[in-house]
């Protein structure tokens, strides 16, 4: 029972120590040490092959390419380390005013809708940086057309979408920066770059952000799937024979 008790007791008790003068420091010095431990073991594991986060040149097929998603990504993170990703995703909202302040706006579109029947028509709006949802809303809906009932329900799964996207593109940097071949987010940026013929120094830029991998490297996948292409082309000649 004792040991219940203290075990009960023991969030209180570190919260005091916490706070106490003569203790905080050392306390708070533990608490930092111990975390940054969970953390950085956690991005370690991340960075293992079995992951299957590496992007490998010499072994990439379309295959390989079109099975890297960032939903994929997503999903090992979570699994493999959990602490991590929402210690990002918590910083990613990190505001309480500008939580507050789009509830607020939701609350709003709510009272128009209940004003007018149940629906309410997308207006010309100012739309600014901070204002997601009304960016989110004119990709969903065009001026003057009514909202779908279940617009809400939208925002919210473009929020959480945007959200994920942002943790995975964080976390691939800290893996990218433990491993140079823990790459596979920075692999998909690349290919995604080169499709769309971003100049050289762009994709420079962007590769010494930690987002994508180098020219050099893009290039050379590139290679390496136009082989692959030709193999199955041959392949394909020779079955017809």
């Amino acid at each position: 029972p004792y040991v219940n008790a203290f075990i009960e007791d023991l969030p209180r008790l570190l919260g005091w120590l916490a706070h106490h003068e003569q203790t905080r420091d050392a306390v708070n010095g533990w608490m930092k040490e111990q975390y940054q431990g969970i953390l950085t073991s956690q991005i370690r594991d991340l960075t293992k092959p079995e992951t299957g986060l590496h992007f490998n040149i010499s072994t990439i097929t379309a295959e390989k390419m079109k099975s890297i998603t960032v939903n994929k990504i997503a999903d090992v993170i979570q699994c493999r380390a959990p602490d991590l990703w929402n210690v990002v995703g918590i910083l990613m909202a990190a505001d309480p005013i500008n939580l507050r302040r789009c509830e607020k706006r939701r609350e709003e579109r709510e009272i128009d809708r209940k004003a007018n029947g149940g629906t309410r028509k997308k207006r010309r709006t100012r739309v600014t940086e901070e204002d997601e949802d009304e960016f989110h809303l004119q990709e969903i809906v065009n001026e003057g057309e009514d909202e779908p009932e279940d617009i809400e329900d939208l925002l919210e799964n473009e929020r959480h979408s945007l959200l994920r996207v942002r943790q995975v593109t964080c976390i691939s940097i800290m893996m990218q920066a433990t491993s140079q071949r823990c790459n596979s987010l920075q692999a998909l940026v690349g290919v995604f770059l080169q499709s769309c013929n971003v100049p050289e120094q762009t994709r420079n830029f962007l590769a010494h952000l930690g987002v994508s991998v180098s020219v050099a490297t893009i290039n050379r996948a590139m290679k390496q799937l136009s082989r692959e292409a030709h193999r199955e082309i041959r392949q394909l000649g020779a079955s017809l024979l």
